[in-house]
């Protein structure tokens, strides 16, 4: 399957770190300066000073009740809000079973075009033969390309798998995260009836180690399954004492229903960025993979599979 969602480079930490770093989240902070908040404080002491609690007392006590009430209730808020988005990331993350696919990547820098591949994986294929290197800029590639690119591709590859095991949060998790620990907006629907959900999250800064520049991440849902990801620093940032720099960095997913019995696939995938590392700059980049030809195969540890039934008698004739 194509791999998880994730920023291009180092700064795909934001989300962890700003879970680590923040100290309290944005449903629990509540503003006690509304009125609303202080016209519940001063009948909550009103309360307790008749059960007998002195005015400062009655004061303290209804001051962390009000405030733990409102932040339940903004906690509530903001989970009844993004309960079809949470639900369309849990719908990616059911098992769909085996399906093929071809990935074109198109890569540019500075406008100019430097890489196009088209790979094939086919999850019919025994492990080291799973992916294939269709052409690469439009030649086919001989034996030993073949094999370098499907032995790099392949390690790569179980990289992948390997993160998304140890990944503390599954994707409808981190949502579920953003939604309580970020500045949320309120969903907005358009005549189309999709709804776009955003979440801004927080710079963060980490001395000696990086200075990770806010954020906003978008997910578009319609009908329940999600169309749309999108994810984009909104300032410069650096990392490594400042030898590694970014200029920008932004990506963009969207997906499509392939068969409407299982979640949809991601069917393009657009990511721009520009970083600058030990005055190496890497120019204006652009990577662009679209996704097609998908279809359901065998996967290829069920293609030996034994089923015993009642012999018969001509599975016993010599012949």
């Amino acid at each position: 399957m194509p791999p998880r969602f994730r920023p291009v480079f180092l700064f795909g930490l934001t989300g962890m770190l700003a879970g680590c770093s923040m100290p309290k989240a944005a449903y629990r902070q509540v503003d006690h300066e509304t009125p609303a908040f202080k016209a519940a404080v001063a009948q909550e002491t009103e309360h307790q000073q008749a059960a007998g609690k002195s005015k400062a007392a009655a004061e303290k006590i209804a001051t962390n009740k009000t405030d733990a009430r409102f932040a339940q209730n903004e906690k509530d808020r903001r989970l009844a809000l993004t309960a079809p988005l949470i639900q369309a990331m849990e719908a990616l993350e059911k098992p769909r079973g085996c399906w093929a696919y071809t990935v074109t990547t198109t890569v540019r820098q500075d406008g100019q075009l430097t890489l196009t591949d088209v790979v094939r994986y086919d999850p019919f294929q025994p492990e080291e033969k799973i992916w294939t290197l269709v052409s690469r800029n439009g030649a086919a590639p001989d034996e030993v390309t073949q094999a370098d690119f499907r032995a790099k591709r392949l390690k790569a590859w179980h990289k992948d798998l390997e993160r998304q095991a140890k990944a503390r949060l599954t994707d409808s998790e981190l949502v579920r995260w953003n939604a309580l620990s970020t500045q949320f907006e309120a969903p907005v629907t358009t005549p189309d009836s999709a709804t776009t959900f955003t979440f801004h999250r927080e710079p963060v800064k980490m001395l000696g180690l990086a200075d990770i520049p806010p954020s906003d991440e978008t997910f578009t849902v319609d009908h329940a399954t999600l169309v749309r990801r999108t994810s984009a620093f909104t300032n410069p940032g650096s990392a490594l004492a400042g030898t590694m720099t970014m200029d920008y960095e932004d990506s963009a997913l969207d997906y499509a229903v392939i068969d409407p019995a299982v979640s949809p696939f991601v069917v393009k995938r657009v990511a721009h960025w520009r970083i600058r590392f030990l005055g190496k700059d890497s120019g204006a980049m652009e990577r662009v993979e679209v996704y097609t030809d998908y279809h359901r195969v065998k996967c290829y540890d069920d293609r030996f599979e034994t089923r015993i039934g009642t012999p018969n008698v001509m599975e016993f004739a010599p012949n």
